[in-house]
């Protein structure tokens, strides 16, 4: 899902591919038929390698190694269950929806205390009770599964193809690293890490990172229909024209 502000045709081409390349990343290649209309990319959106001399319009708000390294040596020193109870202390509203176990979740809700020094349940309801009038709220869906599934292969395939499996072990040689890590967690890391430690076959490899892929494009759709957005079909041709008018005819409206 995206909101965007009062935009003009142009920067609604750049707010729809900033928003896919870090809300949506693994849909991020459909919308590569509209790269021709695109003038920039957020600094997180580097795949496939023809968008990157695009400007990046955005930046990290922190530092993302600020509190990741800490975090993870007192988890390995203290346990999970430890740092949930720390983070009772600062955020108890986050702690109290969290499993003591659930990893990913606490050491998310701690970085973004520690980087931020706000608890992650105030910024969620302060974003959550944002309702500025100058705002559209917009999901990009798709409409064809078949064609959705074709195209998450696709583009797994040209991630193997571009050097998945040498940019992992080039992160293992260069950095020190464990597969409960949340950066090795994440779909095709996850899949090749597997196979460099011996634990899956290469042969393998293709079939469970689509699969894998498939399950978390499911999740972000279960997500995005949750949303209180205007639905579009991202398959349609005429897309960013849709989205352009959208943001038009709610810029009247906020004018009048």
């Amino acid at each position: 899902m995206m909101r965007l502000p009062n935009l003009t045709r142009r920067n609604a081409l750049i707010a729809t591919h900033d928003a896919l390349a870090t809300v949506l990343a693994v849909l991020t290649s459909f919308y590569l038929r509209f790269e021709s209309d695109l003038v920039g990319r957020s600094h997180e959106c580097d795949f496939p390698p023809s968008v990157k001399h695009l400007p990046a319009l955005t930046e990290p708000k922190f530092n993302p190694e600020g509190s990741s390294a800490e975090i993870d040596a007192r988890a390995t020193r203290d346990g999970w269950p430890a740092l949930h109870a720390q983070l009772a202390r600062v955020d108890p509203a986050t702690a109290a929806r969290l499993q003591p176990t659930d990893a990913q979740r606490i050491q998310r809700a701690l970085e973004v205390f520690h980087l931020s020094g706000t608890p992650l349940s105030a910024l969620q309801d302060a974003r959550q009770s944002d309702d500025a009038p100058d705002l559209v709220a917009i999901a990009l869906v798709p409409s064809d599964r078949a064609e959705l599934h074709r195209r998450i292969a696709d583009r797994f395939d040209a991630m193997l193809a571009v050097g998945l499996i040498e940019e992992v072990r080039m992160l293992r040689r260069h950095f020190s690293l464990t597969g409960s890590m949340p950066s090795m967690r994440c779909v095709g890391y996850r899949q090749v890490w597997d196979v460099l430690e011996g634990a899956q076959t290469p042969g393998d490899l293709r079939e469970r990172g689509i699969a894998a892929t498939r399950q978390l494009a499911k999740r972000q759709l279960t997500w995005l229909r949750s949303m209180q957005a205007q639905t579009l079909d991202c398959f349609a041709p005429k897309l960013p024209r849709q989205i352009a008018e959208l943001v038009d005819a709610h810029a009247s409206r906020v004018r009048s």
